[in-house]
């Protein structure tokens, strides 16, 4: 078992060139053009005991703002209304965000401090879309860099699907219920 940094280092060695020096402090050219174009990421929190969360957004891209003072402005559209993510904000203000864009082997990691806002300031933003958002996330980017595209070349993630996955599965209300069931719970809403 490795249980070091120790370990680890001298299985994986320490990076070098670019991969060392490419983290940024704040958003570039580069990075608000990657988050304008981006249609999906993924959010990362973690809550008061150090569980964590990982949860998905999406919209058409241009879906997440960027104000005038760099901070990222994340819509939050209604849901399931577990609100994991919104609630590990509230508890540590920390966020972690990873950026992709349709067709493009690359990513953007983005990370800093955040807060759940419903003020109209940061809601108008998102006037023009079909359903206004409920509150909006909004990161103070703390640190930011691209990952290269090896995950998603090994995932062949933009090439037509080898398999039909979709009848691989039931229905998301199926697996859910027979899940439910499995274990005692009771299904009713």
């Amino acid at each position: 078992m490795v249980e070091t940094e120790e370990q680890l280092r001298a299985i994986y060695g320490y990076p070098k060139g670019r991969a060392a020096i490419k983290t940024l402090e704040k958003l570039d050219k580069h990075s608000r053009r990657f988050i304008g174009h981006s249609s999906f990421l993924l959010l990362s929190t973690y809550n008061e005991v150090g569980q964590v969360d990982s949860s998905p957004r999406g919209g058409m891209p241009g879906f997440i703002q960027i104000s005038d003072n760099d901070e990222v402005i994340i819509p939050d559209y209604k849901g399931n209304n577990r609100l994991d993510t919104l609630i590990n904000i509230l508890q540590t203000g920390k966020l972690g965000c990873l950026f992709l864009v349709s067709g493009v082997g690359v990513m953007l990691r983005v990370n800093g401090t955040a807060f759940v806002t419903d003020s109209l300031d940061y809601i108008n933003l998102f006037a023009s879309s079909e359903e206004k958002p409920r509150t909006a996330v909004v990161l103070r980017v703390e640190e930011l860099f691209f990952h290269c595209s090896k995950a998603i070349l090994r995932a062949k993630l933009w090439l037509p699907p080898i398999a039909k996955h979709k009848d691989l599965f039931p229905s998301i209300g199926t697996i859910i219920a027979k899940q439910l069931d499995e274990v005692g719970k009771p299904t009713s809403e």
